[in-house]
């Protein structure tokens, strides 16, 4: 999505770039590999040949979802504990 919807040249790169981070570590914290990372590279670089789209619509973005809430939810499915929004 970084790459296909150009939010890296928006005003939201850092934050973007911040929570994919911290999403990435969590995850290789948690399950031990580096599956996610590895997923979001792959997908970078597929992006590449593909056409940049507008920026997703507001309805595609949860805008209240913040790094600790993303870790909870994160939490939950791994412990197969049911997810609510």
């Amino acid at each position: 999505m970084l790459r296909r919807y150009g939010v890296l040249r928006t005003r939201a790169a850092v934050r973007a770039l911040v929570v994919e981070l911290l999403a990435s570590v969590a995850d290789m914290a948690t399950s031990r590999d580096t599956a996610a990372l590895r997923g979001r590279v792959a997908g970078w670089r597929y992006a590449r040949r593909l056409p940049r789209h507008p920026f997703p619509p507001d309805d595609a973005i949860d805008w209240e979802l913040t790094p600790l809430r993303t870790l909870a939810l994160r939490r939950d499915v791994q412990s197969g504990r049911a997810v609510s929004s």
